[in-house]
């Protein structure tokens, strides 16, 4: 049985300009109850071996999306999917994402594409490594 979404028109045509922009990375709306987030705004963002998604957190006048879930099959990590998704991501979200980084893998990656550890924003790379040492975790959010 298959399942409508709804969305508006300027959801459509941002999700129809992505499709078309991003051949490699599919971009999909999704349907989702979870009270959390603003209805309508949790998107899957799909290639083979990966998968990201995001969504608006509701209850907060955030201009920010939250990534949910970040994903790649293991045989198939350091190829370049985790990137191809994350810049999809933050195309789409004009680079309003946020997210947590736990692995320095995951901080150079979004170090790479232009994001900061929130409050941090001028520290280099290695910087931003050491801090994640101490705290585990970084929240990191476009710029």
């Amino acid at each position: 049985m298959e399942k409508k979404i709804i969305i508006t028109e300027t959801q459509y045509n941002k999700l129809k300009h992505f499709l078309i922009k991003e051949n490699e990375v599919e971009v999909t709306p999704t349907d989702s109850n979870n009270p959390s987030f603003e209805k309508g705004t949790m998107i899957t963002f799909s290639m083979d071996g990966g998968i990201l998604e995001i969504g608006k957190v509701n209850f907060s006048k955030s201009k920010y999306y939250s990534i949910l879930r970040l994903y790649v099959d293991e045989n198939k990590r350091r190829t370049g999917i985790a990137e191809k998704l994350l810049k999809s991501a933050l195309d789409y979200t004009n680079n309003n994402l946020h997210g947590m980084a736990s692995n320095d893998a995951a901080v150079s990656l979004n170090y790479k594409l232009g994001m900061r550890i929130k409050g941090g924003e001028d520290l280099s790379l290695t910087d931003t490594i050491n801090k994640r040492e101490e705290d585990k975790s970084l929240p990191m959010v476009g710029i």
